[in-house]
């Protein structure tokens, strides 16, 4: 069974990467982690790519909810198109 745990960010909330990575860390369960950095510059993607987290660089709307609906939507392309059997996001 494959299971993708993602979730759209942004540098707005970069201030709970250091949480969120944690509590993820402590899944006791094999899985894939996808994000997709939806920020206005690329320098938070390049962040985490850095510290070698999978991230695909979504794009930039003004408006918070399109960011998230088009993150999501990115996440379950990619979770259809890689053969996952589930999406925890």
């Amino acid at each position: 069974m494959k299971i993708l745990v993602g979730c759209p960010t942004s540098d707005h909330k970069e201030y709970s990467l250091k949480e969120y990575l944690e509590g993820v860390k402590n899944i006791d369960y094999e899985f894939d982690l996808v994000l997709v950095d939806n920020s206005k510059t690329s320098n938070y993607y390049k962040k985490l790519k850095k510290l070698s987290i999978k991230v695909i660089r979504g794009i930039y709307f003004e408006n918070s909810k399109d960011r998230i609906v088009d993150s999501r939507n990115i996440l379950r392309r990619y979770c259809l198109e890689n053969d996952y059997d589930y999406l925890l996001s």
